[in-house]
């Protein structure tokens, strides 16, 4: 019996390796190519496959999975992808062993026209911080000569018109800016470090014609970044004690703009370098030479804030800035070489993990634009990159233009990245406006 069964084990493995010999004698079809020269698009692309071997059937996935003659679609006219697919192809022949799979990567990017509209050019000043509210950009500077600056308004509705609406001047340079509604906060600071003041401007914003101040005061430590949440603003600092450096939030109570009042203080890590708000959570990214961390502060009370979570970051690079991005914190890095882009876990009452790293241009500024990321690089204009199934990113493309990005903001229809086109003495910067 087990001769019988040994013998009709050698017989079927003897058939299957002529099968297989019969098979590899075959010759196989061309692999099919895709005819698309230009792989990226703006809204959607028509993707055209063809194969050289006559009467052959193409077969083509967008799922990522290996198409054979059971899986997939069979090609029989070109088809449309509106959103970033990775299309595979393979043709299948009669009497022929299925050629190679071929793949390539279409990429939907909404930038793909977006081109410099417009520069404004103002000898003399640096441009700290930019934001933009509907048409209306402000552009918070100083001036290089003195400790003075202010903050000009312009009206950049029409992209490759932008028109100087007002300008707002202070008594120091103004540092950062925050637009809520009408109202305008305005963040200075004293040039000499050692003095580690800052001021605090409320602005009634309602006629862009003419912008009143309402109330200020006057805090300890350089401002780096404020957020606001029902009439109470989070203005955080980074100061000086002696050789020491550390952060710190202080909620400002601005109910009666008129008399801002400080209700609470709570000291973070050393070198604060960006910040934003979700619901009761604070969030705060900082740098201290080999320690790069996004520190989560509880605010439900803003007269009694509290440490929850200090998620420490593998990548021990400078911290260009941080922004939510749907359900996760992007945190933006550079070592002026390269970047890194991190996306980590928004805090839930656990510990906060890391979903995913992404290596980038070295970039000095970060902008959320619905559902792309933008960052100001170093030489290469915008680069805009996106989410890729959830867990990772991708590159999309660049928006160019010469020079250092330094500062960045988007409204969706525009995007506005202050620039220093060379290196020059009296660091003077440009801002340029980006659109379709």
């Amino acid at each position: 019996m087990k001769k019988e069964v040994l013998g009709c084990m050698v017989v079927i493995a003897s058939v299957f390796s002529c099968m297989m010999e019969k098979d590899l004698d075959k010759p196989k079809a061309s692999e099919p190519y895709f005819a698309n020269t230009d792989r990226s698009f703006e809204n959607e692309i028509s993707v055209v496959i063809q194969c050289e071997t006559i009467g052959s059937h193409v077969y083509y996935t967008c799922d990522g999975s290996a198409p054979n003659g059971t899986n997939g679609s069979l090609y029989s006219e070109p088809f449309v992808l509106d959103a970033t697919t990775t299309v595979k192809a393979i043709a299948v022949s009669e009497n022929m062993a299925d050629s190679q799979v071929c793949e390539a990567k279409f990429i939907k990017n909404p930038f793909l026209s977006w081109e410099v509209k417009a520069s404004i050019d103002d000898e003399g000043i640096c441009i700290n911080d930019i934001v933009i509210q509907n048409g209306i950009l402000l552009c918070a500077y100083e001036n290089v000569d003195d400790n003075e600056g202010g903050i000009e308004v312009f009206d950049v509705s029409a992209l490759n018109e932008p028109k100087r609406i007002s300008t707002i001047k202070t008594s120091l340079g103004v540092e950062r800016l925050l637009l809520c509604g009408n109202t305008l906060y305005a963040a200075g600071a004293d040039d000499n470090i050692n003095n580690n003041l800052s001021d605090l401007l409320v602005i009634d914003v309602a006629d862009w014609n003419a912008p009143s101040v309402l109330g200020r005061i006057c805090l300890t430590g350089f401002p780096t970044s404020m957020q606001e949440k029902e009439s109470v603003l989070f203005f955080v600092t980074m100061n000086w004690f002696g050789t020491s450096q550390l952060g710190r939030i202080t909620a400002i109570e601005t109910a009666d703009p008129s008399t801002p009042q400080i209700i609470g203080k709570i000291d973070i890590g050393k070198v604060p370098k960006g910040s934003f708000l979700d619901g009761n959570f604070f969030y705060s990214v900082y740098s201290y030479y080999a320690s790069c961390c996004m520190q989560v502060v509880g605010v439900e009370d803003p007269k009694a804030m509290t440490h929850l979570e200090n998620y420490k970051s593998a990548i021990n690079w400078n911290i260009v800035g941080v922004k939510k991005y749907h359900d996760a914190a992007c945190i933006a890095f550079t070592n002026y070489t390269e970047g890194f882009l991190e996306k980590t876990d928004l805090y839930d009452g656990g510990t906060i993990t890391s979903q995913s790293i992404m290596t980038t241009q070295p970039a000095n500024a970060i902008s959320i634009c619905g559902d792309y990321i933008l960052l100001a690089t170093d030489q290469k204009g915008v680069q805009i990159i996106e989410e890729t199934g959830g867990s990772g990113f991708s590159e999309v493309g660049y928006i160019e233009y010469p020079g250092m990005g330094m500062g960045l903001c988007n409204n969706g229809n525009g995007i506005f990245v202050v620039t220093n086109e060379e290196v020059v003495a009296n660091g003077n910067h440009t801002l340029k406006i980006l659109g379709r």
